[in-house]
C-alpha cells in the first residue's frame, strides 16, 4: 500500500538524517500483529538485524503521559485508558483499562466489562449491533427484539429484524470477537438514546454523546457497576445500560446522556482510587482518544479522588502512541 511505503521510506530519511544506525538500535511497535506499522518494523529489523520490541497499545498510552508530565519512572504509577480499539495481552480488543506501573513492568489490574462485537468492525460502524450486544447481557433474545421493535430501532438497521437476529444469534454463540472498548460502550448509549445510529467519522456517536448532554445532579451509585476478583477489577457497562433503562421514560435524553458518561467515569475512579492506595500514589493518569471527554474525566475525578493527569502537548489518542512507545521501551531498557 502506498502508505506503508511512505511510511517506511520516512523511517529510511529520518534513520539517516539522525544517524539511527546502529547495532544497539531498537525498534518499537504496536502488539498488534494487523497492523501496517508493525509489519513495516518486522521487516526493517530483520533487513538491518535490529532489535524488535512490541509495546502492548495501553502501555503506550499511558506511558505517554508518563513521559509529559515528568513522572519518576522508578515510582509506581496508575492509570485510565480509554480508547475504542488496541490489542490485548489477551487476544481481546481493549479499549477500558486500568492499568498500573509498579516501577518494574505495566500491569492491567482493570477493564471495563467485556463484550461481543457482532459482525467485528461492524459493529463499529453499526452502534446498534453493540447495544444488542450489551443488552443481551440483562435482557434474553425475545426482549431484547421487543424492546428494538418498540423504539423503531429495526429501521435504522440495514436488514431490519433479520440483522437484530443474526447480531443475538453471533452473540449468545460467543463467536465475535470480545471488547473492553470505553468506545463501543459510548457507541451503545448514543443509539440507545436515539443520538447517532452510524459512524460516519471516527468517534462520531461518543462525540455526539458528548454534545447533547445536560448536567444533572440526579445519579445513581456505582456499588453494583464494580466487581472485584482478587486485585483485579471489572467494571460492569451492562449494569450502566440497565441503569439508563430504568430511567429511560422519567429522565430526558440529554440527563440520560450525562449519567452515562458520568457514572463510567466515577467507576473507573472509584476502581482506581483502590489500586492507588495499594501503591501509594496521588495522581491518576489518563490518556487515550475518550480521555478528552470531559464528562468522563470529572466522574474520573469525583470518583478517584486522586489528581488528574492527562496529555497536554502530546495527542491523548493514537496521535501520541509513538512517544509512549519510546518512553515504554526506554523503561524496559533500563531494566535489562
Amino acid at each position: 500500500p502506498l502508505v506503508l511505503r511512505d511510511h517506511e521510506s520516512s523511517i529510511r530519511y529520518l534513520m539517516k538524517s539522525y544517524g539511527f544506525d546502529g547495532d544497539n538500535l531498537r525498534i518499537v511497535a504496536d502488539l498488534h500483529p494487523r497492523y501496517s506499522s508493525r509489519k513495516a518494523a518486522e521487516k526493517l529489523a530483520e533487513k538491518r538485524g535490529f532489535r524488535l520490541q512490541l509495546i502492548q497499545h495501553h502501555f503506550s498510552h499511558m506511558a505517554s503521559v508518563m513521559a509529559e508530565r515528568g513522572h519518576d519512572p522508578e515510582k509506581p504509577a496508575v492509570g485510565v485508558i480509554m480508547d475504542g480499539v488496541g490489542y490485548g495481552l489477551d487476544g481481546a480488543i481493549w479499549g477500558g483499562e486500568i492499568i498500573a506501573w509498579d516501577g518494574s513492568e505495566f500491569r492491567r489490574l482493570g477493564r471495563l466489562e467485556y463484550h461481543v462485537m457482532p459482525g467485528g468492525d461492524l459493529a463499529t460502524k453499526y452502534p446498534l449491533r453493540m447495544l444488542a450486544s450489551i443488552m443481551l447481557k440483562i435482557m434474553d433474545e425475545d426482549e431484547v427484539t421487543k424492546f428494538f421493535e418498540k423504539m423503531k430501532f429495526l429501521e435504522k438497521m440495514r436488514y431490519g429484524l433479520k440483522e437484530l437476529e443474526t447480531c443475538l444469534r453471533i452473540v449468545k454463540e460467543g463467536k465475535g470477537p470480545k471488547t473492553s472498548s470505553t468506545g463501543r460502550f459510548l457507541d451503545s448509549v448514543s443509539a440507545l438514546l436515539g443520538i447517532c445510529f452510524e459512524r460516519t467519522y471516527e468517534g462520531e456517536p461518543a462525540i455526539s454523546l458528548e454534545e447533547n448532554s445536560v448536567e444533572t445532579c440526579e445519579i445513581a451509585d456505582v456499588g453494583d457497576i464494580l466487581v472485584r476478583d482478587g486485585e483485579n477489577i471489572e467494571i460492569l457497562t451492562s449494569e450502566i445500560l440497565r441503569i439508563l433503562l430504568d430511567e429511560l421514560n422519567t429522565s430526558s435524553k440529554g440527563e440520560l446522556a450525562y449519567i452515562a458518561q458520568y457514572l463510567l467515569g466515577k467507576a473507573l475512579g472509584e476502581a482506581a482510587s483502590s489500586l492507588a492506595k495499594k501503591f501509594e500514589v496521588k495522581e491518576l493518569y489518563v490518556s487515550g482518544g475518550a480521555a478528552v471527554n470531559h464528562i468522563i474525566l470529572r466522574g474520573l475525578a469525583d470518583g478517584s479522588g486522586l489528581r488528574i493527569l492527562v496529555n497536554r502537548e502530546i495527542p491523548a489518542n493514537d496521535g501520541g502512541i509513538a512517544v509512549g512507545q519510546v518512553y515504554a521501551a526506554g523503561l524496559m531498557e533500563d531494566l535489562d
